[in-house]
């Protein structure tokens, strides 16, 4: 944290007097460093699972200039005082550690050939107070080893995957920085089990560095993608003298992405806005940490992968149909590269204009904020089924009341759409609203 009366305020060309007032508004009135003391570590007899924690949260001030937007960083947790303050340099050396490392083969407690029999077995990189790292390995699914002992913060959150949420139980004040572990090949391919190094999440990794970090590579991805596609020219495939940077905006593909790696769907639907806000912060803390490498063992049940969750086909369609962006002729890889996938993402917003007719077309397109959420919708849904549910429904197309009938097998919007659409608009808005922010701050700590 900052101590005393400091503060930075990025300025760019693109961010005019509003988005620095913005700035010096936040730091005066809402108090940046009201919750400036570290957060006391919890006994190591207390239930560190993922849930919200009891402590206040802070609204950070930093902006982030993203082309037309200004990108907020949503209220978080502070560091944990037995957290080292540069985690960045810790979690360098901590992976550094474990590319270095290898799991014992003899020692791995799966079934099946070759590193196959790793799966769920795990090399861990831990650090202290004062940056001191440790290495140990758990095998078998072993909980304690060295010295030292390792709990999930969640119920079955350690399972086999390179994201277990460990958390060192005794002695207490580690964090885990990295972990090496086997992961599972391909879907139907000949491949053997190999050996990836990550940073799992743990809510002792939730700090304003890590999530200002993710915050800024999210920027940095975005920018990246549009301005390639924005000097190449790449022209909207259904509007005239339009390109798909005019469609696909960087602020609605950062939150489409961020949207994509929500925890749990449903609990989102349910949940609070502290609820909502712990699960965008952790996607924000696994985003900094493992930066291009975050999200790239994510595979969903029906095979859409990497941080902008893609499917195949839809992939080499979009590749197909812009052959000037570039994209990547390898579907696997495409879709895992980060700048890549952006650049991919940014397409699919006007490749999903494809079933409208011209007139709604011109529509959206003279309506930003509404074309925004039809666009997410379709990202999910298919703007196939998102525009026959906005013809039967007309306004309330969004509605439970726009059921599909018995006679009619079209114009009903599904409710993972529906729940879809609560994750993208509460994500976009403490994203770019600093006036919803600003009440998802008061919710949080002033819960009623």
């Amino acid at each position: 944290m900052i101590d005393g009366l400091f503060f930075v305020v990025k300025i760019t060309h693109r961010e005019d007097t509003m988005h620095v007032l913005f700035t010096f508004v936040c730091f005066f009135l809402v108090g940046c460093f009201e919750s400036s003391t570290q957060v006391e570590e919890p006994s190591t007899n207390e239930d560190t699972s993922e849930r919200v924690p009891q402590h206040q949260i802070f609204l950070p001030c930093e902006t982030i200039p993203l082309v037309e937007k200004v990108l907020l960083v949503p209220p978080g947790p502070d560091r944990v005082r037995t957290v080292p303050e540069d985690l960045r340099s810790v979690i360098k050396e901590g992976s550094r550690l474990m590319h270095e490392a290898r799991l014992e083969k003899d020692r791995c407690g799966g079934s099946g050939l070759g590193w196959r029999k790793c799966l769920g077995d795990f090399l861990i990189a831990a650090v202290d107070a004062n940056g001191q790292i440790v290495t140990f390995g758990l095998y078998e699914e072993e909980m304690s080893n060295h010295g030292f002992t390792v709990k999930c913060e969640r119920e079955g959150g350690c399972g086999a995957g390179v994201n277990p949420s460990f958390h060192v139980k005794s002695p207490p004040g580690w964090t885990v920085v990295a972990i090496r572990t086997a992961v599972k090949p391909k879907e139907g391919t000949e491949e053997d089990a190999d050996g990836a190094v990550y940073i799992p999440y743990s809510s002792r990794l939730n700090t304003p560095e890590l999530r200002l970090e993710g915050m800024t590579y999210l920027q940095e991805l975005a920018l990246g993608a549009y301005h390639e596609l924005h000097a190449r020219r790449v022209k909207s495939d259904f509007l005239s003298d339009v390109l798909v940077t005019d469609i696909g905006t960087p602020d609605h593909i950062v939150a489409l992405i961020l949207t994509e790696q929500m925890f749990s769907d449903r609990k989102f639907e349910q949940g609070t806005d502290a609820e909502r806000l712990a699960m965008l912060n952790r996607a924000l803390t696994i985003i900094g940490a493992n930066r291009d490498r975050a999200y790239w063992f994510t595979r969903s049940p029906v095979g859409a992968s990497g941080p902008a969750q893609i499917m195949a086909g839809t992939y080499r369609r979009l590749r197909d149909r812009y052959p000037q962006a570039y994209l990547m002729e390898d579907v696997d890889l495409g879709r895992l590269e980060h700048h890549n996938a952006f650049k991919a993402a940014l397409l699919h917003a006007d490749a999903e204009l494809w079933p409208m007719p011209e007139e709604y077309q011109q529509r959206l397109w003279h309506h930003p904020e509404e074309a925004r959420i039809v666009l997410a919708a379709g990202y999910n849904a298919s703007s196939k089924t998102v525009y026959e549910a906005i013809v039967a429904c007309g306004d309330a197309w969004r509605e439970t009341s726009c059921e599909q009938t018995k006679d009619q097998k079209k114009g009903r919007l599904p409710v993972e759409t529906r729940r879809y659409l609560i994750k993208y608009e509460w994500i976009y808005s403490v994203l770019f609203d600093p006036v919803f922010r600003q009440q998802v701050y008061e919710n949080v700590n002033h819960p009623r």
